[in-house]
């Protein structure tokens, strides 16, 4: 009798036990599945997230067409505060125009946002090899190669480079000997490298971020001296005529023109940045020669936008869907000389990083709680 108590106690105990490892089994199963659904409904959410960008930045891409198909003077870059350019928001998306400033020598201390007028910059078909020379950290050598690269003949010029020279690589290719298509295409010449081309600004902002002022502590390889040290692509076009608009150029692209220096260029930007965009551009280039003594050299003069009325506009939109996720940037070069804006060039620069500095990325850092 007590033997039957035993074994009935024993079996009970045995089923509690085999209940109890079913029942930890599927609690098991359901945190799995629930932790499976969770980040399915996270992936989910960045992928939305990342669709709402992408529609943000074409929805941008049509804002720049409109607004450059409705220039109340043609032409003429507007001010930026003629147009949104800064968090502005599309749906729960939202989209920057990274712009550039131009009125002091270096990186700007703070993001800039806007359009950037091409003819602010050198075209490398059109440009001289003093020109090429003159800009900065240019190395001789790839000055000459890129004459080279363009020119239509097979006969390297003193320290520039044929297909001869080409022809030594691993793998080997042939000089192009006609225009450049895209900036980026210097890439292909011989002596060309990253740091030269893109300098310590990765990300292509204009802006000095801290990865950018920390040594070899990360990506890029950087002097940390405080400054920013812009490659030679963000000096140089191929969407232009070869004139250079005054208004909107560079101490470092003014210095290249023939007959200008560095200081008459920095006199140059100096008096602008005093004057207002009427008085720039309804003095039909008067006010070049009351910003140098001497007047600006006729070299130089007809290499410059006098009227000036640009044709070329680029804009680099960096663009978030909701919550500050999904992430995409794209550069669009518009032709404004036909009937309406055309676009001539785009370029995918998300790879690129994030553009808009720690306090935007702090802004849209919220977190989906529902």
């Amino acid at each position: 009798m007590a033997t039957g108590k035993f074994i009935a106690a024993n079996n009970a105990g045995v089923v509690l036990i085999v209940v109890m490892w079913i029942a930890l089994g599927l609690t098991s199963v359901a945190l799995y599945f629930g932790n499976s659904m969770l980040l399915e409904r996270r992936a989910a959410d960045y992928e939305l997230a990342g669709r709402q960008a992408a529609h943000t930045v074409d929805g941008a891409r049509r804002y720049v067409s409109f607004l450059l198909d409705n220039l109340e003077d043609p032409g003429i870059l507007p001010d930026t505060d003629a147009y949104e350019a800064e968090s502005v928001e599309v749906g729960e998306g939202a989209f920057w125009f990274v712009g550039r400033r131009y009125d002091e020598l270096g990186s700007s201390e703070e993001l800039v946002f806007g359009f950037v007028d091409e003819a602010s910059k050198l075209n490398i078909n059109t440009a001289t090899l003093e020109m090429l020379q003159a800009l900065p950290d240019m190395p001789l050598d790839f000055a000459a190669a890129i004459v080279d690269w363009r020119d239509p003949d097979s006969e390297p010029s003193p320290d520039g480079a044929e297909s001869a020279n080409y022809a030594l690589l691993d793998p080997p290719y042939n000089s192009k000997d006609s225009n450049f298509e895209t900036v980026d295409e210097l890439r292909l010449v011989l002596g060309a490298g990253v740091e030269l081309l893109y300098g310590e600004d990765v990300n292509r902002n204009g802006l000095l971020d801290p990865n950018e002022d920390d040594g070899d502590a990360s990506r890029p390889n950087d002097n940390q001296d405080g400054s920013l040290d812009f490659g030679l692509i963000e000096y140089l076009t191929v969407y232009t005529n070869g004139l250079i608009n005054p208004i909107a150029a560079s101490v470092e692209v003014l210095a290249c023109l023939p007959g200008l220096d560095e200081a008459m260029a920095y006199d140059l930007v100096a008096y602008r940045s005093g004057l207002v965009s009427d008085d720039l551009y309804a003095s039909d280039g008067a006010w070049l020669d009351e910003a140098v003594d001497g007047g600006v050299p006729v070299e130089a003069r007809d290499l410059m936008l006098i009227s000036p009325e640009s044709l070329v506009f680029s804009a680099d939109i960096a663009a978030v869907g909701r919550h500050g996720r999904g992430f995409r940037r794209d550069l669009f070069v518009f032709d404004t000389t036909g009937d309406e804006p055309r676009i001539v060039f785009r370029r995918d620069r998300t790879r690129l990083g994030w553009p808009l500095g720690a306090e935007v990325r702090e802004q849209y850092a919220e977190v989906d709680e529902s």
